[in-house]
């Protein structure tokens, strides 16, 4: 039997409060166990749909679906288990200083699962640590560490619930190229490995080319594409062409 849609919307408009919609009447889907890459100019929208995603900004308007249940529709137990269920990785980490690396990776499963033993749980921020190569800083508090520890320390964090889907804002911001390719590889691994499905916003090239199966690709509040890469890097329309020539001109 064919699995849902990870996510699908049909014609949601989402903004904040009193201000005009970031986008109106957007229709999307995203499949499950694929990376799922959303991308467009700043302020068109993209950090605000991982928002309607993980249900922090309420729809105007429309119908979003996870995994073929109406999101609009959630008691506060299912939104609870919708929160379970997805993993966010925050563009600038979201490290809590006062923390030691343990201590932030377990903080999910302390508002999730307060009862767990404490032995388990520090079983299970182990082995994700482990995944996400930063066994041995357990201890170590957020500012002891470079910026592609902490985005590792957050994916961690992201991963500590076994989400089914991960939220990624950003992940290769303000890193190097070199922990950047690292980070991506890290995502790939964890696709394959664990059969984990990712939506991330990004704007880096290279990136979109190492990790991406499908992309989303927003304008001005709307849906521009929305298709396999190798789809939006042959479209001829003028923003993707652009958008992909000067990421070519990049990697020379």
């Amino acid at each position: 039997m064919e699995k849902p849609p990870l996510f699908e919307g049909h014609n949601i408009t989402v903004g904040y409060r009193d201000s005009p919609p970031i986008f109106r009447d957007l229709s999307f889907s995203i499949p499950p166990g694929e990376v799922t890459v959303i991308l467009g100019r700043s302020g068109c929208g993209k950090s605000t749909l991982l928002k309607a995603l993980l249900g922090l900004l309420p729809l105007r308007k429309g119908r979003l679906f996870f995994q073929g249940e109406e999101m609009n529709r959630f008691t506060e137990p299912q939104w609870d288990a919708h929160y379970r269920r997805i993993g966010v990785l925050y563009q600038n980490g979201a490290l809590l200083n006062s923390l030691s690396l343990a201590e932030n990776v377990a903080l999910p499963l302390k508002i999730h699962s307060p009862h767990l033993p404490r032995p388990i749980g520090e079983s299970i921020v182990a082995a994700r640590l482990f995944q996400v190569g930063l066994q041995g800083s357990e201890e170590k508090l957020p500012g002891e560490l470079s910026g592609g520890m902490k985005k590792r320390a957050a994916l961690a964090r992201a991963l500590v619930l076994d989400p089914e889907v991960l939220l990624c804002d950003e992940p290769s911001a303000g890193l190097d190229p070199l922990t950047a390719r690292g980070l991506d590889d890290l995502i790939l691994d964890l696709k394959n490995r664990l059969g984990a499905s990712f939506v991330v916003v990004t704007h880096e090239v290279s990136s979109i080319r190492r990790i991406a199966d499908r992309i989303l690709a927003l304008e001005e509040g709307r849906l521009l594409f929305q298709g396999s890469l190798q789809e939006g890097e042959t479209s001829q329309h003028p923003f993707l062409k652009a958008f992909f020539a000067q990421g070519a001109q990049d990697d020379q």
